[in-house]
């Protein structure tokens, strides 16, 4: 996919930012990744999508050294969460533990998001909604978007043909997530989030991925 320079000026806007966050989709996200220069980088694995919390201990695990800065409420639920300590954290002290440790690191990327545990993918998706003003940028790259409410950078043509293998594999969580992705660009609400131009080219097409038996 040939990328326009206007996803390039975002991206980096982005990271040049007081914080933020963005989702990478598509075809197009390892082009983008490549002009970054992150203060930590992991990649998910398939075999780990089933360990609680798991993405999230690489994420911090470079961090951890700050962790006696963290406040001792938030301190011993992120302790809970990465196996440090016994107890059963709550994803919003984890997550606002997460923040305080990601505070003032500059970029951050999570590869292959689409391999999150469950856990790790609420906490994160909490970060990233909040990190606006915070010295960090998340940029988390996946197939297609893995989070709500936090901006992404992909084309239509990409969300178009995940929308048909996800059908054609009978994956019918996926598929009702891409649609949403899809209905979230093309309503009048989301035209101040999304990049211009990112609208599917068939809605028959999408139709027809829908409705394709699994």
């Amino acid at each position: 996919m040939s990328l326009v320079w206007r996803e390039r000026e975002q991206l980096a806007a982005l990271a040049g930012s007081t914080g933020g966050a963005v989702q990478l989709a598509g075809a197009g996200r390892a082009e983008l990744l490549s002009t970054l220069s992150p203060a930590v980088s992991v990649t998910c694995v398939p075999s780990e999508q089933h360990l609680p919390h798991a993405a999230l201990h690489q994420v911090l695990q470079p961090l951890l050294g700050g962790l006696s800065t963290v406040s001792s409420p938030r301190r011993a639920a992120l302790e809970a969460a990465l196996g440090l300590a016994e107890g059963v954290p709550s994803v919003h002290v984890v997550g606002l533990a997460a923040l305080d440790l990601l505070a003032g690191r500059g970029v951050v990327v999570v590869e292959d998001a689409q391999w999150l545990d469950a856990e790790s993918r609420e906490v994160l998706g909490f970060v990233a909604r909040r990190l606006a003003g915070s010295g960090a940028v998340l940029v988390v790259a996946a197939d297609v978007p893995v989070f709500d409410g936090v901006p992404a950078l992909c084309s239509a043509d990409d969300l178009l043909h995940a929308a048909e293998e996800a059908a054609a594999a009978g994956r019918r969580d996926e598929l009702e997530r891409i649609l949403a992705e899809v209905r979230g660009r093309t309503s009048p609400s989301a035209s101040a989030r999304w990049p211009r131009g990112c609208r599917p080219r068939s809605t028959t097409a999408w139709a027809r991925a829908r409705a394709r038996p699994s």
